[in-house]
């Protein structure tokens, strides 16, 4: 499904492979245009956590992010479902000069600090740019 706010489709803007695609959408049914004077956003959100479906898009929610912060900070939360939803189910893509589309897919593991106790010693993982991660290692403080 393909959710988009209905700016994007006046025709007088856009050209004629445009407008072939648009239509080849409608006959297909895979195109949503949301109403003018509303967020497109709160559609395909409400759809992706409906349907438990990934989202490509490379918006970055940030009005979103903002007014859950603003609600955690409220009711003293420290973390957002949402938060970790989007990490989780947004994809990103980037269309390169040949017309390919790539899209990044989400990594398998969180991007957060990572804490790993052992008997003796506690690991913190730090992530870096490129998947890569430094760590610090520190001995368990023993109460006697």
């Amino acid at each position: 499904l393909i959710v988009l706010h209905r700016r994007h489709f006046i025709l007088k803007n856009l050209n004629q492979t445009n407008i072939d695609i648009i239509h080849s959408w409608e006959k297909n049914k895979c195109i949503f245009m949301t109403p003018f004077k509303k967020n497109d956003d709160i559609y395909w959100l409400y759809f992706a956590i409906y349907k438990n479906i990934h989202i490509i898009t490379n918006d970055k929610l940030r009005d979103h992010h903002f007014e859950i912060l603003q609600n955690l900070k409220k009711n003293k939360l420290k973390t957002s479902p949402f938060i970790r939803w989007i990490s989780d189910y947004v994809l990103n893509y980037d269309i390169s000069n040949k017309g390919i589309i790539d899209i990044e897919s989400p990594p398998s593991y969180s991007i957060k600090i990572q804490i790993i106790e052992t008997n003796d010693n506690i690991y913190y993982f730090f992530p870096k740019q490129n998947n890569e991660w430094f760590y610090l290692k520190t001995k368990k403080k023993i109460d006697f």
